[in-house]
């Protein structure tokens, strides 16, 4: 295994492990709000961790078009974490499938964006490029 899909394989488990703590909590723990200003829930950090995985792995990474709602993952909630599982549950299907397909369109274009300027690793775990 290279450098590039060790850190892939690294990010999912640290997102694995998220998800299990908040599967762990109840409903009100998981939304819960610390009372100190500029704080959030487990669920919205929870959710931002995953959406700032699926943007940069896939996103960048894998250089796919992704569309982000960063705001909305601060506005997050929910009863359970099993929306949270789902969430990484396609991140690691969307990621497998990337990295069997390449990271290359049918015309063999480059896809997807460099935010921000950031260019691509010249390999990626998506695909050899």
């Amino acid at each position: 295994m290279g450098e590039l899909e060790e850190l892939h394989a690294s990010i999912l488990t640290r997102l694995r492990s998220i998800v299990a703590a908040a599967e762990e909590l109840a409903p009100a723990q998981l939304n819960a709000m610390p009372e100190v200003e500029g704080t959030n829930s487990p669920y919205v950090l929870a959710t931002h961790a995953l959406g700032n995985a699926r943007a940069w792995v896939l996103g960048i990474a894998c250089e796919q078009d992704i569309a982000r709602d960063r705001p909305g993952e601060f506005a997050s909630s929910g009863p359970t974490a099993e929306a949270l599982r789902a969430s990484l549950t396609r991140l690691e299907s969307e990621s497998r499938r990337r990295s069997r397909a390449g990271s290359t369109s049918a015309d063999g274009s480059r896809r997807g964006r460099t935010s921000g300027g950031r260019t691509p690793p010249a390999r990626s775990p998506c695909g050899a490029r």
